[in-house]
């Protein structure tokens, strides 16, 4: 009974890996991808998401992000290149 009102209350995990697209003369093209988790999965989302980073580094994808959400709140992002400037011309 107590393990389902913490559960209830619990938040939503997420992660969300973001890869931008650029090629020259053609506008920017960010490809979104996600994982939801159940509520109160905080250490199966954590795992996974230092799964995404650890291939990331691995297979050095570029320019790139990963952010790992509660609820609506980002937790942990990490940004692979120049992101932020791709951000505004992706918008």
């Amino acid at each position: 009974m107590i393990n389902f009102i913490k559960k209830l209350f619990s938040s939503r995990y997420e992660v969300v890996f973001r890869m931008y697209e650029v090629i020259p003369g053609r506008p920017v093209k960010a490809n979104e991808k996600k994982f939801k988790f159940e509520k109160g999965a905080d250490i199966e989302a954590k795992a996974f998401y230092d799964k995404v980073l650890a291939s990331l580094m691995e297979n050095k994808l570029s320019p790139s992000e990963v952010v790992l959400l509660k609820g609506r709140k980002a937790i942990q992002s990490k940004e692979f290149g120049p992101v932020a400037e791709l951000k505004k011309l992706a918008a």
